[in-house]
């Protein structure tokens, strides 16, 4: 099967990289200056933690199956126990926003509109729980997760 038209947003550590395809040649690129790192300040800041210990937990969080809890030193030296409820809705948050801001991107173009073009979404963000939905639901459209 040939795909004609994609879209591929790209996740990574400090941005958020979207192109646009239609038949193999490039149409448009945007550079949204958000990525993983974007999420761990906030994971960071919401928790009270430092950001290597945000980063720790946001690795966790990827793997997390069946745990309710994590434990995280808060910056003050004293170990905290957090539930993986509040993280979810740190995280989830923070990647909606992105891919607002993606969203936003790709809908005021009359490729989106009127193509319907296969999105991909791959990077950091790929490895997230309900990543699929979240960004379904958001593009208003099917989305593959590399």
């Amino acid at each position: 099967m040939r795909i004609q038209n994609l879209v591929l947003v790209n996740v990574g550590v400090n941005e958020t990289l979207i192109f646009a395809y239609r038949n193999k040649k490039l149409l448009f690129k945007y550079d949204l200056p958000f990525g993983e790192e974007y999420l761990i300040r906030d994971l960071s800041a919401g928790l009270r933690i430092s950001f290597y210990e945000a980063k720790k937990i946001l690795e966790r969080y990827k793997k997390a199956k069946g745990i309710q809890y994590v434990l995280a030193k808060r910056i003050d030296g004293k170990i905290k126990r957090i539930k993986i409820s509040f993280i979810k809705e740190i995280i989830n948050a923070r990647v909606e926003e992105i891919l607002f801001f993606a969203a936003e991107k790709l809908k005021s173009k009359d490729f989106y509109k009127k193509l319907h073009p296969k999105i991909i979404l791959i990077g950091k963000f790929s490895r997230l729980r309900n990543i699929q939905k979240i960004a379904t639901d958001i593009l208003e459209q099917s989305v593959d997760i590399r």
